[in-house]
C-alpha cells in the first residue's frame, strides 16, 4: 500500500508493492519533483471569500508549483488555505486577481500573510497541522555589503515602500539621470527630493524643516552670500565681507520666498543689510505665519513685500519707507501723547502728521478740506425746492440733547446736541446715509448736516417773505 505523507505529496511505495510497475511510479514522482520547481496558475471562483488549494496525492497539481499565480475576479478579500496543513514548503505567490482585492494566505489557525492585489511575496508554511502558520520569507532580509538594483540599461529602477495609506519610493529616473525620493509607486510621481548628476539637490515641497528652523550659511571672508530659494522657509545669513551684501535670490519668475513661524530672516555681523531680489521676473517676499518677523538691519525687495492676515513686522520702533518718506510706528513718543503713535513723513525726515492711541491727530501743516463741486454741468434732474417746503421740513426737525454710548474717555457723561437720524430720515431722507463704524460689522445711520444748508436757506427766504408781508401790511 502506498502513502503520501511527504511535503510534495509523492507516492511512497511500500516494500514489495507494485512489482513490475514501480518504474512508472518513480517516473511520475520525478515529474512531480520537477513540477515543484515550476510555475503554476490557479483560478479562484468569482467573488469567493474563501478558496482552498490542495496539493494532489501523486498527480500533477498547480498548488505544488514553486511559483503559484492566482487569477479570477474578487469583490472582497479572499482567504486561501494551503493544504494539506502538514505540508512544509516554500512558495512564491502572485496575486493576479481582478477587482483590487487582497488575498490572505493561510494553512491552519496560526499566522497568515496578506498579499495585496498586483503584488508577489515569498512565503513558507511550517506544516504544523491544525495550528499551522504561514510566514513572510523576506520579512527580515539581510544582504551583503552591496545591493545592486537594475542591469545598467535604460530603466527606471526603484524601491517602493508599500504603506497602509500612502506609498513612497526611492528611484532612478534614467532618462535624466536623477535620483528621486517621492510619493507614490512610480518614479517621477509627486517628487519630493531630486538629486541630479551634478549633485544639485531640489526640494519640490513648500517647506524645508531643519532642527533649528533655519539654514545657517556661516561667515564668508570675501564676496557676497547668495542663497537661491524657490519656495523655502527661513534662512540665517552670516556676515559678508566688507562691502558685500548677503542675498536671498529668487531664481525663477514670480516664485515666492516664504518666511514661516520660528524662521526669522536674521542678519548678523558688521554689515547687516541684505536684499531679497529676483533674477528672472518680478518676485514676491511673503510672510505667512503668525510669529514671523524681520530683524537685523534693513530688508529691500525688487518685487513686493506682503504680509498675510494677522501678520506684522515685529518691533517697538518700526519704519516702513525710505529715509525721507516713511510711516513710523513708535511705541513711546512723548511729543505726541507719550503712547503708541503712528507718524507720517513725506519729503523730509521731520514728522508731517501723527496719530496716537487716543485718536488724536497732529498735523504739522494746514488741514485742507476737499471742495464740494456744485457746477451745474455736473448735475441733472434739477428741481427747485420751494421756500415754503423748506420751512415746513426745517420746522419738522426735532433737535435733542443726548450722551454717547461707548464714548471715548474725553466724552463720557458729557451732554451733546444734535439730531436723531431715524427722525430726520422720515422728513428729509436725502441727508441720511448708512455706513460702518470702525470695528463694527453693522451699519449705522449718519446725518449729513451740511446738506441741510439748502433747506435752511429756503426757510430763511420763506420767513423773510412773511416778515416783509407783515411790515407792508
Amino acid at each position: 500500500m502506498s502513502t503520501y505523507d511527504n511535503d510534495l505529496r509523492l507516492e511512497e511505495i511500500t516494500t514489495g508493492a507494485q512489482s513490475g510497475t514501480w518504474g512508472d511510479t518513480t517516473n511520475v514522482n520525478l515529474e512531480l519533483i520537477a513540477e515543484a520547481f515550476s510555475y503554476g496558475t490557479e483560478a479562484i471562483t468569482t467573488n469567493a471569500d474563501t478558496h482552498t488549494t490542495t496539493i494532489a496525492d501523486g498527480s500533477t497539481d498547480p498548488g505544488r508549483s514553486l511559483y503559484l499565480k492566482y487569477t479570477g475576479t474578487l469583490d472582497s478579500d479572499c482567504t486561501i488555505s494551503l493544504l494539506p496543513n502538514t505540508v512544509s514548503k516554500v512558495w512564491i505567490i502572485e496575486n493576479a486577481t481582478s477587482g483590487s482585492q487582497n488575498i490572505i494566505i493561510s494553512q491552519g489557525s496560526g499566522a497568515n500573510i496578506t498579499i495585496p492585489n498586483g503584488k508577489t511575496k515569498v512565503i513558507y508554511t511550517d506544516g504544523a497541522g491544525s495550528g499551522a502558520a504561514v510566514y513572510d520569507a523576506f520579512a527580515n532580509l539581510a544582504t551583503g555589503s552591496t545591493l545592486t538594483i537594475g542591469a545598467g540599461v535604460a530603466e527606471d529602477t526603484k524601491i517602493v515602500f508599500d504603506g497602509n495609506a500612502q506609498d513612497f519610493y526611492i528611484g532612478l529616473d534614467d532618462s535624466v539621470d536623477d535620483l528621486i525620493i517621492g510619493k507614490g509607486s512610480v518614479v517621477g510621481t509627486t517628487p519630493a527630493i531630486t538629486i541630479d548628476e551634478n549633485l544639485n539637490v531640489t526640494f519640490s515641497g513648500n517647506n524645508l524643516t531643519v532642527p533649528d528652523d533655519s539654514i545657517a550659511l556661516g561667515t564668508k571672508t570675501t564676496g557676497n552670500y547668495v542663497a537661491s530659494l524657490v519656495a523655502g522657509t527661513g534662512i540665517s545669513v552670516g556676515a559678508a565681507a566688507e562691502g558685500g551684501t548677503p542675498t536671498i535670490t529668487n531664481t525663477s519668475p514670480d516664485q515666492t520666498v516664504s518666511l514661516t513661524a520660528g524662521s526669522l530672516i536674521t542678519v548678523s555681523g558688521t554689515y547687516p543689510n541684505f536684499t531679497i531680489a529676483s533674477t528672472a521676473g518680478s518676485g514676491t517676499v511673503t510672510s505667512v505665519a503668525t510669529s514671523t518677523g524681520l530683524s537685523g538691519g534693513t530688508i529691500t525687495s525688487s518685487g513686493t513685500i506682503s504680509l498675510a492676515t494677522d501678520q506684522r513686522f515685529n518691533g517697538t520702533d518700526v519704519y516702513v519707507g525710505d529715509a525721507d518718506n516713511f510711516i513710523h510706528f513708535d511705541s513711546n513718543n512723548p511729543s505726541f501723547g507719550g503712547n503708541e503713535t503712528m507718524l507720517f513723513a513725506v519729503g523730509s525726515s521731520s514728522t508731517e502728521m501723527a496719530i496716537n492711541t487716543n485718536g488724536n491727530l497732529y498735523i504739522a501743516g494746514t488741514l485742507t478740506q476737499n471742495y464740494s463741486f456744485s457746477d451745474e454741468r455736473l448735475k441733472t434732474d434739477i428741481n427747485e425746492i420751494t421756500s415754503a417746503e423748506s420751512l415746513e421740513k426745517i420746522v419738522g426737525l426735532s433737535p435733542v440733547n443726548f450722551k454717547w454710548t461707548n464714548a471715548t474717555e474725553e466724552w463720557v457723561d458729557k451732554n451733546q446736541i444734535g439730531l436723531i437720524a431715524q427722525s430726520v430720515e422720515s422728513i428729509v431722507p436725502e441727508v441720511v446715509r448708512e455706513d460702518y463704524r470702525l470695528g463694527s460689522t453693522e451699519k449705522y445711520k449718519i446725518v449729513q448736516y451740511e446738506n441741510l444748508i439748502p433747506l435752511l436757506i429756503g426757510a430763511i427766504k420763506e420767513l423773510k417773505a412773511k416778515v416783509d408781508a407783515l411790515e407792508n401790511g
